[in-house]
């Protein structure tokens, strides 16, 4: 299986929905930064500890192109012709002007390493030794997500 920088895309917002039901379930570690637990995933997803900084980068405005929808279901009640889900699915995609399209996602998102490097503060000799290793998207990735994690052993 081919990895591509689509696959980073994931996982960092899955590691930040990881983030956010750990904020959100878990007040003896402090609880959530922010009121809303979608707040919470963007805040997660953010490379420093300002919300608006999160909102400005991850956020939805009046010209946003794409975006990434996810939903939140537990497992445990989860079945795969569960008809809430479905209609629930159906109203979302019916709210959101424009088609859905994961390969334009994909190819967008291969353009974007500059500044998703950019973003998360990875500087050019980190990126030397992460192209030089052997799986450099990878190298890529856990470097993304070691930021995105280190923020919750310094809080405040």
């Amino acid at each position: 299986m081919k990895v591509t920088y689509s696959t980073h895309l994931v996982d960092k917002v899955e590691a930040a929905v990881t983030q956010a039901l750990m904020h959100y379930n878990d007040e003896s570690s402090g609880g959530m930064y922010t009121r809303e637990l979608p707040t919470e995933i963007l805040y997660c997803l953010s490379p420093n500890r300002s919300i608006n900084h999160a909102l400005d980068t991850f956020g939805v405005n009046a010209s946003t192109k794409e975006l990434i929808v996810g939903v939140i279901y537990p497992t445990s009640v989860y079945q795969s012709n569960d008809t809430i889900l479905l209609d629930y699915l159906s109203q979302i995609e019916n709210t959101i002007q424009g088609t859905m399209n994961a390969s334009l996602l994909i190819t967008q998102s291969t353009k974007n390493i500059d500044a998703v490097c950019q973003e998360y503060g990875i500087t050019n000799i980190e990126r030397n030794v992460i192209n030089k290793s052997n799986d450099p998207h990878k190298s890529l990735l856990e470097s993304i997500l070691s930021r995105m994690a280190s923020r919750d052993l310094f809080r405040p």
